[in-house]
């Protein structure tokens, strides 16, 4: 019992050195070329891996604060409104790559007053579909109504494209589907 415990114990330790010495001759011999090209193709594939989410991430982002603004620039015409701001209306423009707040029953291009938002991104307003036709949503002095409710489509950059559809209905009232 108590020689081949030893024994056993003895071999173990014996072994374990053996282990612990050809560890550090590996260690000291150095890396081989194989071995650092096969590390740097790693390294390579993982990076790339990383930029890649990264960049989908960015991009997801960058839609998903184009819809927040688009919407509070519909909001914001339709309060000043309703809270007669300098007594006047206000609207909403939208062309494929910005949208602008606007003051007054008519929209002026040259307005100093206009508050543009350029899409940032490859993204682009699309199916621009508002009663009355046009590109203005006007909103209505004490309700907040429009005459020009309808939708107008964001459309995300890729090959998959995101989407998102922004609704306003009759009351002023808008919905992003």
């Amino acid at each position: 019992g108590v020689y081949r415990n030893c024994c056993w114990v003895f071999c173990h330790i014996n072994n374990s050195a053996d282990l612990f010495f050809n560890l550090r001759d590996i260690m000291n011999r150095g890396f081989t070329l194989i071995e650092i090209a096969v590390i740097v193709a790693i390294l390579l594939i993982l990076s790339t891996i990383v930029v890649s989410l990264f960049s989908q991430f960015n991009r997801d982002v960058m839609f998903s604060r184009n819809v927040e603004r688009i919407f509070s620039m519909l909001e914001q015409a339709r309060t000043n409104t309703i809270s007669s701001k300098g007594g006047i209306q206000y609207g909403v423009h939208f062309e494929a790559d910005k949208v602008v707040v606007f003051s007054g029953a008519v929209y002026s291009v040259d307005a100093p007053d206009n508050d543009v938002f350029l899409l940032s991104g490859p993204e682009s307003l699309t199916n621009i579909t508002l009663a009355g036709g046009g590109n203005n949503v006007l909103f209505s002095r004490i309700m907040g109504g429009t005459e020009n409710f309808g939708s107008v489509t964001l459309l995300g950059p890729g090959d998959e494209p995101p989407q998102k559809v922004i609704t306003i209905f009759a009351n002023g009232l808008v919905h992003i589907e």
